[in-house]
């Protein structure tokens, strides 16, 4: 109110609209949908009259935002799409949100099938933007904002058995996916830049093994020792991060069609895996959401897929071993024991043989 104020008394109608808008939102966050709408229409009738199309656009997805809310699944739809003709397909960062939209007012509709379409489509938008911030680190960080597209994506898609797709959505939710990994592997193999970048990992796994080896009778030099051993162990990890960056896009500028879509198929993956692995492996792609992990399963026969449901248990099992790892120490065998049982699903089991690849 304070800014609105302030645009107001300094002549300053985009901010006097723009401070409206957030108003309006964070009335719905509220749940104060009746004081939300008449700020939500006089920025959404301002901006328009400004001829300011992204921020009217914003409004129109704030407005639609207001009848999801409300169970208003037509004014929903309604406005929705309005957002989606003034960008024109120009403008991502306003077609993901509204066609994620979309596919909500479709599910709600208990039309699965047009909500996966849409989610499908919101996800393409994302890609498009995330591939503008080539550096995992910045690239998964984007991702984090509209995580719950790719929950809600992986979800529809299981429910449907699309596991193609499930597998699809997975890739695309990562900035460095299990199908970039093994392309990426085939480039580094022709590139000599790639063998200080294997000294590099090769140094890492040498200190990780020393701090978890690391004892001696005399605590203060261990600790000392120990503590010696992680500096350097995270500075060749922020080395080895940065190198392997600066090589992810120098590879993606000669080669943007490796990255530049990430629909799935089982025979681009038989294309893409080394030989080395020979005819008996097997691979696990996963996405975690709130309550589960979707585990897509690839052979080199058939992509399948299951999920596990996220326990306490399991749940404090990953946070074990994510804090080991950060640490440099060895998980402990107990989380182990629980991630290996829900992990290995029947379906999993029954292609394990002694000379499969995992």
């Amino acid at each position: 109110n304070e800014s609105l104020r302030f645009s107001i008394q300094y002549s300053l109608p985009p901010q006097a609209s723009l401070a409206r808008r957030l108003i309006g939102e964070l009335l719905i966050k509220m749940a104060r949908y009746e004081d939300a709408l008449p700020y939500l229409k006089q920025a959404e009738k301002e901006f328009l009259e400004m001829e300011m199309s992204i921020e009217a656009a914003n409004s129109k997805y704030s407005l639609a935002e207001l009848a999801f809310a409300q169970d208003d699944l037509q004014n929903a739809e309604f406005y929705y799409q309005e957002a989606l003709k003034i960008s024109e397909g120009l403008f991502d960062e306003i077609d993901w949100r509204a066609k994620a939209g979309l596919a909500r007012v479709a599910q709600a509709r208990h039309m699965p099938e047009m909500a996966l379409d849409y989610y499908t489509q919101s996800i393409k938008s994302l890609q498009n933007i995330r591939e503008n911030f080539w550096q995992s680190s910045l690239a998964g960080a984007y991702s984090q904002e509209p995580s719950l597209v790719f929950a809600n994506a992986a979800a529809t898609s299981f429910l449907l058995n699309d596991y193609a797709d499930l597998l699809g959505f997975i890739e695309t939710s990562k900035a460095n996916s299990l199908i970039e990994q093994f392309k990426l592997e085939q480039i580094h193999s022709r590139n000599k830049n790639s063998i200080e970048l294997y000294h590099l990992k090769e140094e890492i796994s040498w200190l990780r093994e020393k701090l978890n080896n690391n004892s001696t009778q005399n605590a203060l030099q261990n600790a000392v020792q120990n503590r010696q051993i992680r500096l350097e162990l995270v500075e060749k990890s922020k080395k080895y991060e940065e190198f392997n960056s600066r090589l992810e896009r120098q590879n993606f500028a000669r080669n943007p069609y490796f990255f530049g879509s990430r629909k799935v198929s089982l025979e681009e993956i038989q294309k893409i895996i080394p030989s080395s692995l020979g005819g008996s492996w097997l691979a696990l792609d996963l996405f975690t959401s709130e309550n589960n992990i979707y585990v897509s399963t690839v052979t080199p026969q058939k992509v399948g897929a299951y999920s596990i449901n996220l326990t306490p248990r399991i749940t404090q099992a990953i946070e074990n071993i994510k804090q080991n790892q950060i640490k440099g120490i060895s998980a402990e065998e107990n989380d182990l024991e629980i991630l290996g049982k829900a992990f290995f699903h029947p379906s999993v089991l029954e292609v394990l043989e002694k000379d499969t690849r995992l």
